[in-house]
């Protein structure tokens, strides 16, 4: 039976991971920063809670080393825990961004960096990373979250040459707009501009709060961690790869004036 490591299971995409895989026979330690907000997981079978902190290296501590050293091996690591930032630049702290940075990025390695010798050791090991197709394109009113995800997009494609030597596979999960409390949290900054930002703002919004169901992420990393597949990118939908496919027309002379005619509408 395998064991996996799922951090930020509070709610939302974690949360139905963590259910989904000890329901399908994985044994599951998730962890949260608040254990309160996640009562409904403790009692399933093969679903153990731990509290636990990504960020926790900041001051010291090491609440993942903890766990591990408490579990012992863990085949499978899905690095979930993260924050969503958004807004005009401008209007942007420098503490909100350090923040996103540190919990979207270091809190990652952290995570990997906690799982990594014991996973060398044994020459297997499977690291999952939720990322976005903001990892693969940039997004007007993203600017700091979308380089978060473009950061896990070069770290994982490093890691995935680095470490296959050792047995161990990278898996980027990259699904668009989503259903989930990460888009209901504030975490679209208001403008000090009046006008044509407040309503960009409010449309950005609005499109957040209209995403496709968890449940497809939900079955992309089962089948992820079942080993049906083994790609290193996973877009979802799938058809985002068109997208992708026409990322270097969306920057190119013609795009621009594509988005330049969005934003003053």
């Amino acid at each position: 039976m395998k064991k996996v490591l799922i951090t930020g299971c509070s709610s939302g995409i974690g949360k139905e991971v963590a259910l989904t895989l000890a329901q399908e026979g994985f044994e599951v330690v998730a962890t949260v920063r608040h254990p309160e907000k996640a009562k409904d997981l403790a009692g399933h079978t093969h679903l153990w809670v731990e509290k636990a902190d990504v960020l926790s290296y900041i001051e010291k501590d090491d609440d993942l080393g903890r766990i591990v050293k408490q579990y012992g091996s863990f085949d499978i690591v899905i690095c979930n825990a993260g924050v969503m930032l958004g807004g005009f630049l401008e209007d942007l702290k420098m503490d909100e961004i350090q923040r996103l940075v540190d919990t979207n990025l270091m809190g990652v390695i952290y995570t990997i960096k906690a799982v990594l010798p014991d996973m060398i050791e044994r020459q297997s090991g499977k690291i999952i990373l939720l990322s976005s197709l903001a990892g693969r394109r940039g997004t007007p009113l993203m600017s700091c979250y979308d380089a978060t995800k473009f950061a896990l997009e070069g770290l994982a494609e490093s890691l995935s040459l680095e470490l296959a030597p050792y047995g161990i596979t990278l898996h980027l999960v990259e699904p668009g707009c989503v259903q989930t409390d990460l888009y209901r949290q504030g975490a679209m900054k208001q403008s000090r501009r009046q006008g044509v930002y407040e309503q960009k703002l409010e449309k950005m919004s609005q499109k957040f709060q209209s995403g496709r169901p968890r449940k497809e992420v939900t079955f992309q990393i089962l089948k992820i961690c079942q080993g049906k597949t083994s790609r290193l990118h996973y877009p979802i939908p799938a058809l985002k790869h068109f997208q992708i496919w026409l990322k270097p027309l969306i920057f190119s002379k013609l795009g621009h004036l594509v988005w330049k005619k969005w934003m003053n509408h």
